[in-house]
């Protein structure tokens, strides 16, 4: 029965806020009048951080005005300073998913959590503020060689950070040791567009096999003048999955002059390689003459 209770009462001020939702989030129902009742307080904060998911950016902008002018957005940076345990996990969280740049340093302390879980939470929470300046924390932390963070994990927070920002990440990456460049240039692939200012050259000769890999798949999507001469020396690097990062690039470029390339592809002592070469050969009509002979 008590349970039950609650649920009902769930459901009517659930509805209840529902029904007044514009006026409170304009500040037309003051925030009095649901802060400081804890059931008013997280139903509303629910709503707002899943609006916050789907909404256009002039609600986003309304919305985080309202986390901040009621209080919320203070309230969840105390508790990620001052609680622990699962409870500060769940402000770290709740905290992300706000996107406010005022979020960042409490995110950042997070950090240095001897909780793994919540190091782990915390990096999650910085990617989903999403900004260059939200992954610097954890640029700091990774050069530090003590964030211990599941790779994919760590990846998706980055790629957050920088999907629109491609070229920030491209002039950070090189500042940073051969531990961390591999992990930050398969960001850098992900996050890569025809707009990427830069030099990707360096990349491309990089020690680091992950690395040139990973140029090879940004130079097929940025496309700059060199991109076909950089290609054409990755396609017979020593390490098989480089080349075939080449060939896919080079197929991906739909420039006439990467066919004799690709056909030395199709003599690759690498399976994988001779079928992607062989498939980027067909996407090439009209040259099909050209290519049998």
């Amino acid at each position: 029965p008590l349970r039950s209770r609650y649920f009902r009462r769930l459901n009517r001020r659930t509805q209840e806020i529902r029904e007044n939702w514009d006026l409170i989030v304009s500040g037309g129902i003051p925030s009095e009048s649901w802060f400081f009742d804890r059931l008013d307080q997280s139903i509303v904060e629910g709503i707002i951080l899943d609006r916050l998911e789907v909404a256009e950016p002039e609600e986003v902008h309304l919305l985080q005005a309202r986390l901040r002018n009621s209080g919320l957005l203070d309230k969840r940076i105390r508790e990620v300073r001052r609680l622990r345990g699962w409870r500060r996990r769940q402000a770290i969280l709740a905290l992300g998913r706000t996107r406010i740049a005022e979020a960042i340093p409490a995110l950042a302390g997070a950090l240095h959590d001897s909780d793994e879980e919540t190091l782990v939470d915390a990096v999650r929470g910085l990617g989903r503020v999403g900004t260059p300046e939200s992954a610097k924390p954890i640029l700091e932390r990774l050069a530090q060689g003590s964030c211990k963070c599941p790779p994919q994990t760590l990846q998706s927070a980055l790629l957050n950070c920088f999907q629109h920002n491609a070229s920030l990440l491209l002039a950070d990456l090189k500042r940073h040791d051969e531990s961390l460049r591999p992990i930050l240039a398969r960001v850098l692939a992900e996050a890569a567009n025809q707009n990427l200012q830069g030099d990707l050259l360096e990349l491309a000769s990089d020690p680091s096999s992950e690395v040139r890999a990973s140029s090879a798949r940004a130079l097929a999507v940025a496309q700059p003048p060199y991109a076909l001469t950089a290609l054409s020396r990755l396609a017979i690097d020593e390490e098989w999955f480089v080349r075939l990062r080449a060939i896919v690039a080079l197929g991906e470029l739909k420039n006439r002059r990467a066919i004799p390339l690709l056909i030395e592809g199709l003599r690759d002592v690498n399976r994988y390689v001779r079928l992607r070469a062989a498939a980027a050969l067909a996407a090439f009509e009209g040259e099909e003459e050209k290519i049998f002979y």
